[in-house]
């Protein structure tokens, strides 16, 4: 979590597909990978990465204009949560 009452991301993109928002599961790097969009048992979708170009993606926008995660507070830091790869 990165501000007070803020939900983990994996509360609505978990690894239930048919149960995650969007058909995106952000539980794992590879799922992330994976993209949005996807149904049970399918292995890619709408590449949410922008192929690795971060400030032009679809997931940093989502954060940076503060649409993620809902009830996202105005004070919280603009530029979203800070992303340590492999933690």
């Amino acid at each position: 979590m990165w501000f007070d009452s803020s939900p983990p991301c994996t509360t609505c993109h978990g690894p239930n597909l048919a149960a995650a928002q969007k058909g995106l599961n952000l539980a794992t790097y590879d799922d992330i990978l994976a993209g949005a969009g996807r149904q049970a048992g399918q292995a890619k979708g709408e590449d949410i990465l922008s192929g690795g170009n971060w400030e032009q993606s679809i997931l940093y926008q989502q954060l940076i204009t503060r649409k993620m995660p809902p009830g996202r507070p105005p004070d919280s830091p603009a530029k979203g949560p800070e992303i340590y790869a492999g933690h």
